[in-house]
């Protein structure tokens, strides 16, 4: 089952309802189409709420092997 999602591309972050029953809300409130998302943005799936949150990407995400 999908509720939403969330698109990240480019810099920038963007989340849809997926057609769910009780709806996805951003800021209070309920979304008829897709909208952007900025930091600390407060996201509620039906029942669920969540935070939104942006880091600034400064340290390499490259894995380093075992030794």
């Amino acid at each position: 089952m999908r509720h939403a999602r969330i698109v990240v591309a480019q810099s920038v972050a963007r989340i849809e309802d997926l057609g769910s029953k009780n709806g996805t809300y951003l800021r209070g409130e309920k979304l008829s189409s897709a909208a952007g998302l900025t930091d600390e943005d407060e996201i509620r799936l039906g029942r669920v709420r969540m935070t939104f949150r942006v880091f600034a990407g400064t340290a390499s995400t490259q894995t380093d092997p075992e030794p």
